[in-house]
């Protein structure tokens, strides 16, 4: 049994390293960086309720609220009391494209506080497709 958990752990591992892998060399082969520009961000905010029981698990989840709304529904006496605030934040960017040199907009959407992502106008590395004009990727390191 011992060396049976060894075996499934190192798949686990070999099968992160192997998406990972995959993940960088899609974006060396089929993306190169250019300079970007955020045009907007938006957060909204969607809130969560897990319950343990016994054998089983229940998450609850609501749809996407503007965060001011999840924060007043959480107050104590109050519907949705109990539950926690995860936000979100939409983030849309210009950039350049190399394929047209035309400007091209996209969006990503990305969990957390919003001061862990730039502000409207703030210059951004952008990875642009080297054969589709509107393809692109916000990736954070």
């Amino acid at each position: 049994m011992r060396h049976f958990r060894l075996y499934v752990f190192g798949a686990l591992v070999l099968f992160g390293a192997g998406m990972w892998a995959w993940s960088e060399i899609d974006l060396k082969i089929n993306y190169v960086p250019v300079n970007g520009t955020v045009v907007a961000t938006n957060q909204t905010c969607h809130l969560e309720k897990e319950n343990n029981f016994i054998l089983a698990r229940e998450k609850k989840s609501t749809n996407e609220v503007p965060c001011d709304l999840a924060t007043a529904a959480v107050q104590p006496g109050q519907k949705f009391e109990g539950y926690t605030i995860e936000p979100r934040t939409n983030i849309r960017y210009s950039y350049t494209s190399p394929v047209d040199h035309a400007v091209h907009e996209g969006e990503t959407w990305r969990s957390g506080t919003p001061d862990r992502w730039p502000d409207p106008g703030a210059p951004i590395t952008i990875y642009a497709g080297k054969t589709k004009a509107d393809m692109s990727k916000f990736v954070t390191r």
